[in-house]
């Protein structure tokens, strides 16, 4: 009888022990703990606002997702929305950096500053969650992040690394190409105003308007960067009705058994001028940006016209 009081005794003396670490760990400042805890599939839209950036929000629609922000109502790059639910429900924090409001702008989580993102279900609950600031701890080797949810006051810290850097920009979940081929380019034609320029391969050579032989590793090089045309840089407030009177040039790709026509027009009213736009992706019109997509594009023919 003994014997079983002591197991007891003992027993229950570890059982109290494990409690009391738990809640002593519970109130500790250190801590893995998953900051969002939701299903993605659960999530119906999804709202993001930076204070330097224009806010949007992305809609689930069946099996896709909508962008929607101002004037801008389009497809959204579904594999991105889905990668960001992915990220945020993978965050585990790992301690309370401080619980005091006075704080929370030294780690850029205060109202209006950061990145907040809002999920909502359809029972009309909401998650919001403000991300702030980013730092390198060369100690750790590791980059730290800082987060707070709703209306609380705590600010958590977490592997920024381990999430991914999230920019919040609306542009980065449209679609962002012009033109991407599969095939090959072989022949184009080009039209300008009145003049119209056909460029073909053939045999390796290319010859333009079926005769003139051109400089073949010039124009190699030239359709295959024509594969794949793409910017971060958008034309959004713009007549599409007025531009017919803007277009420089029109020019047809043909690829294969696909074809694709780009337009170029010029809108001096606009920061960046070019807008560029093909019927692959009829809802994108894109300026010029610092990659020169209009210079990539218009390169190998502007000594043709110029020539005429």
């Amino acid at each position: 009888m003994r014997n079983k009081r002591l197991i007891l005794l003992f027993g229950l003396a570890v059982l109290l022990y494990g409690i009391a670490q738990y809640w002593n760990n519970q109130r500790s400042s250190e801590f893995k703990a998953t900051l969002l805890n939701f299903l993605p599939q659960e999530v119906t839209r999804i709202s993001l606002a930076k204070a330097d950036q224009q806010p949007f929000t992305l809609l689930r629609y069946g099996q896709r997702w909508l962008l929607s922000s101002n004037n801008i109502n389009e497809p959204a790059n579904t594999d991105l929305v889905e990668d960001l639910l992915l990220r945020l429900r993978n965050i585990r924090t790992e301690e309370i950096v401080t619980q005091r409001p006075e704080d929370w702008k030294k780690y850029g989580v205060g109202p209006s500053e950061g990145l907040e993102i809002c999920l909502y279900f359809d029972e009309k609950k909401n998650n919001c969650l403000r991300i702030g600031q980013y730092t390198f701890q060369p100690d750790r080797q590791k980059v730290a992040a800082f987060a707070r949810l709703g209306q609380q006051t705590e600010v958590y810290a977490f592997n920024g690394l381990a999430t991914g850097i999230l920019a919040g920009d609306r542009n980065s979940f449209r679609n962002q190409d012009l033109v991407r081929l599969e095939q090959p380019v072989t022949r184009l034609v080009m039209q300008y105003g009145e003049q119209v320029f056909t460029a073909s391969n053939r045999n390796n050579q290319w010859l333009l308007n079926d005769s003139l032989l051109l400089d073949s590793l010039v124009w190699f090089a030239y359709t295959s960067a024509l594969q794949k045309i793409s910017s971060t840089q958008f034309a959004d407030d713009i007549d599409e009705l007025a531009l017919n009177s803007l277009r420089i040039w029109q020019l047809t790709l043909f690829a294969g058994s696909d074809s694709v026509l780009l337009h170029c027009y010029r809108d001096t009213t606009l920061q960046h001028p070019f807008i560029l736009h093909s019927d692959q992706h009829p809802r994108t019109w894109l300026t010029s940006d610092s990659s020169g997509i209009f210079s990539i594009l218009s390169r190998p023919w502007e000594k043709l016209f110029n020539d005429e």
